[in-house]
């Protein structure tokens, strides 16, 4: 059993609560640390579509108040994908995410097909990360938002994202929790140019990419969204 586990941050990858756990206990390896968290060493730390979230959940002690569709409504990529897909394969998904079926989830979710480049690493907004610092005991974190394919902005900030040292697609890593403490360096901002039509369509895709992960009542189809964001 886990005797804790870290308190997410507003928007946070499920990957960085689990990092952040990680740099807390100081396991002595990287496949203990998998082991713990989702009952396997073999477990891989995913991004995007995380799985074995139910056994997660089975460790954590009692009166925890954690539960799984919160973790992936709230801290997963799930949210972003969902309203382009069926309704019954989005319950799929779902359940691959509770279950061990992390590569099913990859396949259902069309990322494994799809043509968009991902993210090669893990990014970051310099002028986030410093406010996460000075607001949070826990200091900086991965904000899910950042990790979205597309997403090269941040929305709040208007400044460009960047790429930090660690890998976010790749196996040799696949155990690794590497939280933004460690990773993140002091990073000069590149900011946008409100005269660039490029960066103010950059700027748009962020904007609303945030709103799309926040949403939670939107139905399958892009008739659907488009009727939600009419007066957005």
């Amino acid at each position: 059993m886990i005797v804790f586990f870290p308190e997410p941050y507003p928007d946070e990858l499920f990957y960085s609560i689990c990092a952040r756990y990680a740099d807390q206990v100081q396991y002595p390896t990287n496949k203990s640390v998998v082991q713990d968290l989702f009952g396997s060493a073999t477990a891989s730390a995913i991004v995007d579509l995380p799985s074995r979230l139910n056994i997660l959940i089975a460790a954590l002690p009692r009166g925890h108040g954690y539960a799984v569709k919160q973790l992936i409504d709230n801290h997963t990529l799930l949210p972003f994908y969902s309203p382009f897909l069926p309704s019954d394969r989005v319950s799929c998904l779902r359940q691959d995410m509770e279950g061990n079926n992390g590569l099913l989830a990859q396949m259902r979710s069309g990322i494994t097909g799809s043509c968009i480049c991902l993210p090669k690493w893990l990014r970051f907004c310099p002028l986030c990360t410093e406010e996460d610092q000075k607001q949070f005991d826990g200091g900086r974190y991965w904000h899910r938002l950042h990790q979205v394919p597309g997403v090269e902005v941040c929305p709040i900030h208007h400044v460009f994202l960047e790429n930090s040292k660690v890998r976010a697609q790749a196996k040799r890593s696949r155990y690794e929790l590497i939280s933004a403490n460690q990773a993140i360096e002091k990073t000069s901002s590149r900011l946008l140019n409100p005269s660039d039509p490029c960066h103010n369509v950059l700027l748009r895709i962020a904007q609303d990419t945030a709103w799309l992960l926040k949403q939670r009542e939107l139905f399958p189809g892009l008739e659907s969204i488009a009727i939600a964001t009419s007066g957005y």
